[in-house]
This record gives C-alpha cells, structure tokens and sequence, in this order.
C-alpha cells in the first residue's frame, strides 16, 4: 500500500521530529550491529550541520495544517579530495517502521536524485551498516553498488 506523501525540506523546527524518527527506524539496526545511539550528539551534528547540508522530509498530511514526520534524507555535497567530481553523501535515510514497503524511501530516492542531477552533481555515494539486509536490499534496487568495505574496531566501551 502506497501512502501519499509530501516531500518537502525539513526546517529547524523539524529537528526534533527528525531525531525521533531517526531513533525509530534505526534504533534496533544499531543495537544489533553493536553501536550506542547518543541523542545528545546526534542533534548537535544536526544543530550543526543544518545550514549547510540537506534535509528532506517525507510528510502524510493529517489535517489542513498538521501533518505526521514519516521519513527523512539527510545529505551533503562536496568536491571529491582526489577528483574533481561533485560529489553528493547521503548520510541518512530513515522511514518509520509502520510505512515500511510504502514507497516512501523510493520517493526520497527519487527527489534526491532529481535534485543531484540539477545541481551538477556527478556521485551519490552511502554507507550503510553490512548487518541492515532491508537497506542493502532497497539500495541494490536503487542502482547503489558496493565498491569498498569499511572496517570498524571500537576502541570504547559502550557501558558507562
């Protein structure tokens, strides 16, 4: 089943939402894979990064002037260090666990890409973590391909 949606840029009003979201949909990927989620830091980077990079939101309209944070992609663009090449980072892609399978990353997918295109942008890239097949799987079916592996040895403990 197939929601409608509004795709629109996220505010600074919107961060809060976004964190929620952010929690939901990657929570239990993370505690699988051995990563602590800190909410702290997570929405400085936001706070942060804010003005510079891009946020969309996927929104489903409950009223005239309400309307629910179903989904979200967050990214940056940058001139590559050993190339030329334009070069854009999706850094999250994160749907709410209820709308999983209704279109919503593909929508995403789909304004981003537009939106590379017409801004001269050459790559998309991504990380996404190895354990996650849901993303794998729909990032295969999005044209992604794996190119390098990233290795990750903690040197922290997550108890505190």
């Amino acid at each position: 089943m197939f929601v409608k949606v509004k795709i629109r840029r996220a505010d600074t009003e919107d961060i809060d939402a976004i964190l929620e979201l952010k929690k939901k949909s990657m929570g239990p990927v993370w505690n699988e894979a051995g990563i602590s989620y800190d909410d702290k830091s997570l929405k400085k980077f936001l706070q942060d990064r804010f003005m510079n990079d891009k946020i969309t939101l996927a929104v489903k309209p409950v009223s005239q002037n309400e309307e629910t944070l179903i989904g979200f992609l967050h990214s940056t663009t940058y001139e590559g260090v050993v190339t030329s090449k334009k070069i854009r980072d999706i850094l999250t892609l994160a749907i709410h666990p209820d709308h999983f399978g209704e279109g919503i990353g593909s929508a995403l997918m789909k304004n981003e890409k537009e939106d590379a295109l017409k801004n001269g942008v050459d790559i998309i890239r991504l990380e996404v973590l190895s354990e996650n097949n849901r993303a794998v799987d729909f990032y295969d079916k999005q044209g992604f391909s794996e190119k390098k592996k990233i290795l990750i040895k903690k040197l922290y403990s997550d108890e505190a």
